[in-house]
């Protein structure tokens, strides 16, 4: 259980730091309003795509190709986009990693159920979501333009 954990720590605090920033870099790139929200909207529904498919990705792959499937869907992509801020290559890279999220969520909160002690799978769940959820509230924000700045012009 602790090797799942810290893959799921390391797994969602790249997923946090990038979620905010994806849609910016589109906006750089020219991406209207539009744009940026279809990053998000692109990054949420291949997630629940990928969170579909779980089990198909089991039976075909295992546990531990379905996860690292995931760790590498979702981390992979990420410098990518230091390539290109165009709308285009951000939305295929956020697919990619949204598919990575998806995975992780699912396989990782089942690992979690089969790895925890008999009367301790709710435990290790709720163990695991926390895991998931602590970046996403510290790491979020932090990479958020006018951080810690005052908002006059």
């Amino acid at each position: 259980m602790p090797h799942l954990l810290l893959l799921a720590l390391s797994c969602a605090s790249g997923f946090a730091l990038l979620l905010p920033v994806s849609p910016q870099w589109a906006v750089h790139g020219g991406a209207d309003a539009f744009g940026a929200g279809l990053v998000t909207a692109t990054l949420m529904a291949t997630t629940v795509l990928a969170q579909l498919l779980v089990r198909t990705a089991l039976r075909g792959l295992g546990w531990s190709r379905t996860l690292a499937l995931g760790a590498l869907l979702l981390g992979l992509p990420a410098p990518v986009q230091a390539f290109s801020d165009s709308l285009g290559a951000i939305l295929l890279t956020t697919a990619l990693r949204g598919l990575g999220f998806g995975i992780l969520t699912v396989c990782g909160s089942t690992a979690a159920a089969t790895l925890a002690p008999p009367g301790r799978q709710g435990a290790a769940i709720g163990l695991y979501g926390l895991t998931l959820a602590l970046p996403q509230t510290v790491l979020t924000p932090a990479p958020s333009p006018g951080a810690g700045r005052g908002g006059g012009s």
